[in-house]
């Protein structure tokens, strides 16, 4: 790029990488990377971002393809509603987003791999590629188990974009600025958060749901577009064969890995209803051969030790699992609530998609002002600790409130308590990513980077499901105990959350209403379990400061 102002500021500082990087490699593959240890991650700084114009572009992509990224996931609150609507399928919600999450969570490791082999640049637009081809089947879904076909498409796509985020930015930009740009795109998220719902309700209420997956498609190539005019930002590890990359693929893991975790999901998405009853054989067949699965995964890397799927030289690493154990807790429990706090508005309190949109932006607007503020507060204090300390402390009384909301609760109830939970929320999820950058050496970035949304990914595909068997468990126990309705619970049940008011009488829409708020608040004890139990993760953590990079404890 010619002409471009030269930026040697913008070089990562090798000082710590070239005495470490090949210190945290695999066995096999130290004696090819030592050859190479001056030129690794600061050579591929140099070659990555050589000027401000390729800084914008870097910036631009990365930040565009996260908000396609989050605005599928919160998009999706105030469509499911239609889309079950008019697929006759409220059995399917859950899915809708599980079947995302479970695939992201089997291709997060994966990616980890294929980020210290390969070219950082074109794996990365492999998955906005992979991503956009799942919105795209979504957009065109004839049928539910299509949509779920291409949300679990999608997924697969998305995990190369998680990781990808952070690697790609790690690479572009040196230690002592990534948590300012951390900040920067760290608000990314909350914008899509924000956006999300109100388009969501917007497209669904005036032009179709479809278009929640349409959106993507324009979006995301102007994020591949501008990645495209940067430089190749280079692999972290250079000069092994194909050989050592396929063993680091870990097959053999990956073929335990991959039925446990599909063992796990079916009858945890599927229990309690026919003929998925949770004490019948199918049921306690699947759950024992997920366990069984996960025991030969573990018993497996541990005898792969570092050069397994999840390397036990980062599982070893305190900071990185304690990060790791909050991040999934905080982040699967505002899942549950962005997802069925509008199905809440839609079903109890009547409201359209947009309305439900409108009335969800307390949640998002205190996440974005909250983490951008505490952002701020830990470039000058320094440390991060504190603020997912805090976290840990309010997020579950927020989430608590929450599970109180009536028919009747008014305005200042349901505002109060999102800005509430919103508030604990914002102060550690963006805070606590810094955690992989630092907690580990630069030649395992990518990896720890990769297991720290795995577990996320997986954690949250898991409770999500569990949330939408309480509420469909609990809405059908809630009707089978009124003898006295004159109407079919199957009926109810089938019915979309925003056309019950509209196809019961007055005379059993009461009920019905108090029916769909008792399910639904309940399902948010999920959030409540989770929030409180990220203290265990925060508590853990280093009073490390931001500003000393990586330092071997």
């Amino acid at each position: 790029m010619k002409g471009a102002t030269s930026l040697p500021e913008l070089t990562i500082q090798p000082v710590d990488q070239e005495r470490h990087a090949s210190d945290d490699l695999p066995g096999e593959l130290q004696s090819e990377k030592r050859p190479n240890s001056s030129s690794g991650d600061e050579a591929a700084a140099q070659e990555g971002v050589k000027s401000y114009v390729e800084l914008v572009l870097v910036t631009i992509s990365l930040g565009l393809s996260v908000f396609c990224m989050y605005l599928d996931t919160t998009i999706l609150g105030t469509a499911s509603s239609r889309i079950s609507t008019e697929f006759h399928s409220l059995q399917d919600v859950g899915w809708y987003a599980s079947s995302y999450l479970l695939t992201s969570c089997i291709a997060q490791l994966p990616y980890g791999q294929l980020y210290n082999f390969y070219t950082a640049k074109w794996v990365f637009l492999g998955a906005l590629g992979i991503f956009e081809i799942g919105s795209l089947i979504c957009a065109m879904a004839p049928t539910s188990a299509v949509l779920i076909c291409g949300r679990s498409i999608a997924g697969i796509g998305s995990a190369g974009i998680f990781s990808g985020f952070y690697v790609v930015m790690g690479y572009s930009t040196p230690v002592k600025h990534r948590a300012l740009y951390n900040g920067i795109l760290g608000s990314v998220p909350a914008i899509a958060n924000v956006a999300g719902p109100v388009l969501g309700g917007v497209f669904t209420d005036r032009l179709s749901w479809r278009w929640c997956f349409y959106i993507n498609l324009p979006v995301g190539g102007v994020a591949a577009l501008c990645m495209l005019c940067t430089h190749a930002v280079k692999p972290s590890l250079k000069g092994a064969g194909w050989r050592e990359k396929l063993d680091a693929f870990d097959l053999v893991g990956n073929a335990f890995l991959v039925p446990a975790l599909v063992c796990l999901m079916l009858p945890v998405q599927m229990g309690g209803t026919t003929p998925w009853e949770w004490d019948s054989a199918r049921v306690i067949a699947l759950f024992v051969a997920s366990g069984v699965l996960a025991i030969i995964f573990g018993v497996h890397q541990v005898w792969r030790g570092d050069r397994a799927l999840l390397p036990l030289r980062i599982l070893r690493n305190r900071d990185l699992m304690a990060g790791a154990w909050f991040n999934l807790c905080i982040e699967g429990a505002l899942l549950v609530i962005t997802y069925y706090l509008p199905i809440w508005f839609q079903a109890v309190r009547n409201a359209s998609a947009i309305k439900s949109g409108v009335m969800t932006l307390p949640t998002m607007l205190g996440l974005i002002l909250t983490a951008t503020a505490t952002g701020g507060l830990v470039a000058v204090v320094g440390y991060y600790t504190p603020f997912v300390i805090a976290s840990s402390i309010i997020t579950p009384i927020g989430a608590g409130l929450l599970t109180t909301l009536a028919v009747d609760s008014t305005t200042a109830h349901w505002l109060g308590y999102q800005v509430l939970n919103s508030v604990g929320v914002g102060i550690g999820c963006q805070n606590v990513m810094l955690v992989p950058q630092f907690a580990v050496g630069p030649g395992d970035v990518s990896m720890a980077i990769s297991i720290f949304f795995f577990t996320r990914t997986l954690t949250s595909s898991i409770f999500l499901a569990i949330a939408q068997s309480i509420f469909q468990n609990q809405l059908a126990r809630n009707l089978r105990s009124h003898t006295e309705l004159p109407v079919d619970p199957a009926a109810v049940i089938h019915t979309g959350a925003s056309q019950v008011s509209e196809k019961f009488s007055s005379d059993v829409l009461p009920i019905i209403l108090d029916a769909y708020n008792s399910a639904l608040t309940r399902s948010f004890v999920v959030a409540i379990a989770l929030s409180a139990l990220s203290i265990l993760g925060s508590v853990c953590l280093s009073w490390r400061r931001i500003n000393e990079g990586y330092q071997r404890k």
